[in-house]
């Protein structure tokens, strides 16, 4: 008995020891092994053999067994509570995973880490930021750089949620993951060309960096394919469209890519290619839309498929699926603008234009201006605008606020200040010129509204308003020729003394017509036969013809040009009017009759029942009755035939046969 347990306690101890050599050596399969062993020989009480169980199941990426062993083990449950949040964090139960940390009394710096890992992944980046922040303050450890790039990562994200606020990271630009979350910073910020910069950076330090590492190609292609989706979707925004494509369809056609960057890429190139037939639509929205990605995708880019599936639906005519999708823009992602337009243009799809229209005006009628988005509100200034009710139009999109002075919705608001034409053009010509030169806008947008500004008021002969306008577009483009000669304009009718001071400031006129080419201009062909003619004779270059110089000096009259003999027809008669028909096809001709067909004339000959005359037959001669011959009628002169009058029959001539 004594020997007995000896010999366990000593295979105990070459347990232990095993298993100690197989956490250092990363065997997890054997030390899962060891772990049993332990159990078995302590009936399953070793915490120790547990513990280290529990862990091997995680490193082996069990993440289920792991959670179902912490739950039945006989471990104290609050000692435990790292490991099962992060069992849930890596199963998508991502909110059961943060309220299980939250209820934890005391937190550590690692589970404070996995806790904003977490709230990002939960969409909450201002939270994640301030736990990260806190835990890259207290840490002590090497792991500072992957913290900065999971740092970078949520301000990308802050970045995207509110645009308008620029914000700025600390990039390691020797690590891949620090310029690709700037780059899509830079996304977030609308500026492509430097996001492509970036990520063309990021790519190269990235396949440097992992093939340093003895990584495997599949495994660099895996990791590059977050960057090159990425690439194209800077591609695509910026008009490239043929290298969006190409980089999209050798994503899609890889098999090692994981699923969420194939369903990314998927969406996209259904974007990018209209001329995409309709089952290759269906396939690829089909793939976006699987259950598996439902937990890996964040809600802007399931909101995004979501709407893409919409409209391939309504453009593939299945109506059923529009009415779902429409439902979910609503419900599920709090998109009621959007489901909105869907709508409508699912009326329009059944035939129902004017319904969409009445749809729209109902919802504009029963909520207030706040409460309906700023899409909204420009689609029922258009339907005012297509309804001629230009004042409704007018008074609609001078309510947007701050969103009045963008430069799209001015140049819809200038010209309705030309049919509206009253005090409240005025007014508001007046106050946004001063909100325009107290924001100090682009100049391109300030000259755009100077110039309508000046024209609205010049057609309304109010010049001295018209002059103030004017004078202010001269001082902000002092060099602009038009600004300049229309003051000159303006003056001129007001005061001309000031009119002739400002005329001579122009430049001289020497200066206007001293590139110019007097004998290309005095060569009118191209006015006749097109710009693209006279660039064509302009390009062409005369080659001196071989056997004389090409510096000789000829000198001789002008040259004439021979004409050509017109040459008539045979038996052309000037008299008779040409045929009409004379330029159609044979075929297409009134007196055209198609060719028999006699190559099945003798078909029936020997076919059906065979009769034999008999003498009992009776004949009867029947009388036949020759009618007269009418009388034919002078043909009337017709158009000309171009016949051939009939020839003499020409004499055969005898063989010369000496024989």
């Amino acid at each position: 008995m004594a020997s007995r347990t000896q010999s366990a306690e000593a295979t105990l101890r070459q347990s232990y020891h095993e298993l100690k050599k197989a956490e250092k050596s990363g065997d997890y399969e054997r030390a899962l092994k060891l772990c049993d062993r332990i159990l078995k020989l302590k009936d399953g009480t070793d915490d120790v053999a547990l513990f280290c169980k529990i862990v091997c199941f995680i490193q082996m990426s069990k993440f289920a067994e792991a959670r179902k062993l912490i739950q039945s083990s006989s471990l104290e449950k609050a000692s435990l509570i790292f490991e099962e949040s992060y069992c849930l964090y890596r199963l998508n139960m991502l909110e059961e995973a943060a309220s299980m940390l939250n209820s934890s009394s005391q937190m550590n710096i690692v589970s404070k880490e996995l806790l904003a890992q977490i709230l990002y992944r939960l969409e909450k980046p201002e939270e994640s930021y301030k736990l990260y922040k806190e835990v890259l303050r207290n840490s002590s450890d090497g792991y500072d750089d992957e913290r900065m790039a999971n740092i970078n990562a949520v301000i990308s994200e802050l970045q995207y949620q509110n645009p308008s606020k620029p914000l700025e990271l600390e990039i390691n630009p020797d690590s891949y993951e620090h310029v690709y979350n700037e780059s899509c910073r830079l996304i977030a910020l609308n500026e492509y060309e430097k996001a492509k910069e970036q990520l063309i950076v990021a790519e190269n330090l990235c396949r440097n960096s992992l093939t340093e590492q003895d990584y495997t190609e599949d495994e660099i292609d895996e990791e590059i394919s977050i960057i090159r989706v990425q690439l194209a979707y800077c591609h695509q925004m910026l008009g490239e469209i043929t290298k969006a494509g190409n980089i999209l369809n050798e994503i899609i056609k890889k098999k090692n890519v994981s699923m969420v960057v194939q369903a990314v890429a998927s969406n996209n190139l259904v974007c990018l290619k209209k001329d995409m037939n309709v089952f290759e639509l269906r396939k690829r929205m089909k793939f976006c839309t699987t259950s598996q990605l439902d937990r890996q995708l964040n809600n802007r880019q399931k909101l995004g498929i979501c709407l893409n599936g919409t409209l391939v639906s309504l453009q593939t005519n299945q109506f059923d699926a529009v009415t779902k999708s429409i439902e979910m823009l609503n419900k599920t992602y709090g998109r009621e603008d959007l489901a909105i337009f869907c709508e409508m243009a699912l009326m329009s799809a059944k035939g129902n234009a004017g319904q969409a229209e009445k749809k729209l005006e109902e919802i504009f009628a029963s909520k207030s201006a706040g409460e309906c988005s700023l899409a909204l509100r420009l689609a029922q200034a258009q339907i005012f605008i297509n309804q001629e009710k230009f004042e409704k139009a007018f008074d609609l999109l001078t309510s947007l606020a701050e969103n009045t002075l963008r430069p799209a919705i001015l140049s819809v608001l200038l010209p309705l200040c030309h049919m509206v034409n009253n005090k409240r053009t005025v007014k508001f010509l007046e106050s946004t010129a001063k909100q325009l030169s107290d924001m100090k806008c682009d100049k391109k947008t300030l000259v755009g509204f100077l110039q309508e500004c000046a024209a609205f008021y010049t057609k309304n002969n109010d010049v001295k308003t018209a002059l103030i306008y004017l004078k202010w577009l001269h001082d902000v483009q002092p060099d602009d020729l038009n600004a300049l000669v229309n003051l000159i304009n303006a003056y001129m009718l007001i005061d001309e003394r000031k009119a002739e001071e400002l005329s001579r400031t122009l430049p001289d006129f020497d200066e206007f017509v001293r590139d110019l080419n007097v004998n290309a201009l005095e060569n009118t062909n191209w006015l006749a036969l097109g710009s693209k003619y006279a660039v064509k004779r302009a390009t062409r270059t005369e080659t001196p013809k071989p056997g004389t110089a090409s510096n000789a000096l000829i000198i001789g009259g002008k040259t004439r040009k021979r004409r050509r003999k017109v040459k008539l027809p045979k038996h052309f008669d000037p008299n008779v009017p040409p045929d009409p028909e004379r330029w159609l096809p044979k075929y297409e001709r009134s007196g055209y009759r198609k060719k028999k067909d006699k190559r099945a004339k003798d078909r029936d000959i020997g076919r059906g029942t065979q009769g034999m005359i008999g003498d009992d037959v009776e004949t009867t001669n029947l009388e036949t009755h020759v009618s007269p011959k009418q009388a034919t009628a002078p043909q009337a002169i017709g158009p000309r035939q171009m016949h051939p009058a009939p020839q003499k029959p020409k004499k055969k001539k005898r063989p010369n046969n000496k024989w």
